[in-house]
């Protein structure tokens, strides 16, 4: 069974409050049945450089994804997997904008799930957008210290909270934004699969 890891690199943007990489989380659920996930969410966790590299040395596949503050550092965590001869995969919202410069094996424009598993399973590599999002397994958290991200003070509420996808893509083009590219038309989850997914982070974290 392949060795897949998963990470959100560090950000450049030291005033963002970190979040769950629910894009990556997403990633783990839908090929975990095929493959031993690991995911490092560098952009909370700021590990020293030789922590994340035993990590890398681990995988056989090292899945690489952020925005344009972290591309910097995706190029750097790639060319250390490149050292240890771990094939790399490159998405997010800056893969999808723009066409990265870095050394990756892969570079995912758009969803990722079916790609990454398309890769994984050694098919010929095509890519869909999945229509109906009820078909997606819940984002792995388990696979995170959930309860260990920060949280501001809301208005409407005190104590922890959390985030969820509930929806993918927009009618909308704006030039300052990653969705168009990253998830195309809008595709809207249902109220029942919402539902559920609440239950679960309110039962479970």
């Amino acid at each position: 069974m392949a060795k897949l890891l998963l990470i959100n690199p560090r950000s450049k943007a030291q005033d963002a409050l970190p979040i769950p990489p629910l894009g990556i989380l997403y990633l783990a659920a839908y090929v975990r049945d095929i493959c031993d996930v690991r995911v490092i969410d560098d952009n909370r966790e700021h590990l020293p450089l030789h922590i994340v590299e035993e990590e890398i040395k681990w995988a056989d596949v090292v899945g690489l994804t952020g925005t344009t503050s972290q591309y910097n550092e995706a190029v750097k965590l790639a060319e250390i997997a490149d050292k240890y001869g771990a094939m790399t995969i490159y998405g997010g919202p800056h893969a999808s904008a723009v066409v990265p410069i870095g050394q990756f094996d892969f570079t995912v424009k758009g969803e990722g799930e079916m790609v990454l598993r398309e890769i994984l399973t050694g098919k010929k590599v095509v890519g869909k957008t999945i229509k109906d999002l009820d078909t997606l397994p819940f984002p792995a958290r388990d696979l995170i210290p959930l309860r260990s991200y920060p949280t501001r003070k809301l208005k409407r509420f005190d104590g922890a909270y959390t985030h969820m996808m509930t929806g993918r893509g927009c009618n909308s083009d704006c030039i300052f934004c990653s969705s168009p590219q990253m998830w195309g038309s809008p595709r809207l989850m249902s109220a029942k699969r919402v539902y559920e997914e609440m239950n679960e982070l309110y039962r479970k974290y």
